[in-house]
Order: structure tokens, then C-alpha cells, then sequence
């Protein structure tokens, strides 16, 4: 049966009792937190230890990296003429 344009894949929705991803995320942390582990103190410590393989100890700053300094996408800027002979002038290209 092949899903027609507007409707959703499954017209009843998620069915009772089944717990969405968010309550899931909740519970993990909650574990988390009972067993006084922090997954960001654990990666910074393996990070700082000289004992650990150089390739751990880079994975983990790798794995921090992408939450204090996200990756940024590039972006386009459109000049038109006017802008571009105002760059020119500028930086006298």
C-alpha cells in the first residue's frame, strides 16, 4: 500500500502505552544523575589523563569539541554590482 501525498503513514498515530523518545532521554539522565555519573566529566577526564592512548584521548576532545564550538556553515553573500565595486575599492582589488 503506497502512502498518498497529505496523508500521514500511519493516520492513527503511536499507539498507547508506548513511551516517546523524550521520555526515554529523561530516564537516562535520571540513572545518570542517581549514579552521580556526568558523560562530560567522564570524556574531559580521559581527556586530561596521559595514561590513555593518544587516539582516545583525541576521540574524547572530539566528542567534547562539538558542544562548545559547533560547526558553522558557510553563507553567501550576494554584492550585486554596487557591492562589488564597493569591494573592489576597499580592498583594492
Amino acid at each position: 500500500m503506497a502512502f498518498k501525498k497529505g496523508q500521514s503513514g500511519n493516520p492513527k498515530g503511536r499507539a498507547q502505552g508506548i513511551p516517546d523518545k523524550r521520555m526515554q532521554f529523561h530516564e537516562v539522565k535520571e540513572i545518570l544523575n542517581k549514579k552521580g555519573c556526568n558523560p562530560f566529566e567522564v570524556m574531559a577526564d580521559m581527556c586530561m589523563n596521559n595514561a590513555c592512548e593518544d587516539t582516545i584521548r583525541f576521540q574524547a576532545a572530539k566528542e567534547l569539541a562539538q558542544y562548545i564550538a559547533p560547526k558553522l556553515k558557510g553563507v553567501t553573500i550576494d554584492l550585486g554590482d554596487d557591492g562589488k565595486k564597493a569591494f573592489t575599492q576597499i580592498f583594492n582589488i
